[in-house]
């Protein structure tokens, strides 16, 4: 199963994407991964349970550096708090679907 990082970084790939092409983001994630999302994340190591951050990073710089966990830079950075505005977390109800065989 592809998370929303995994995708983002497939669309960077495949297309080339960056923030600048995005007017919006919507996330959408297991109900699961939203009750562990650190909403407002302060710190490094706290927004790596933020989605938004995440993706924002990954659409700015074209990956996750390690770097970004370990310190709050990038966390207080400008540009990327205002693209975090951009990106809205949905948690989708279901991942799996059956097609079950006729008379099932």
């Amino acid at each position: 199963m592809l998370t929303p990082i995994d995708c983002t970084l497939e669309l960077i790939e495949k297309h080339r994407i960056r923030s600048a092409d995005v007017d919006r983001v919507n996330i959408h994630t297991y109900s699961v991964s939203r009750s562990t999302e650190i909403a407002d994340p302060k710190t490094g190591k706290d927004a790596g349970f933020n989605a938004p951050f995440l993706l924002s990073v990954l659409l700015m710089e074209g990956g996750l550096p390690p770097e970004i966990f370990l310190n709050d830079e990038k966390v207080k950075d400008k540009q990327v708090q205002e693209f975090m505005k951009r990106c809205t977390p949905r948690s989708i109800r279901r991942a799996i679907r059956f097609i079950l065989k006729k008379g099932a």
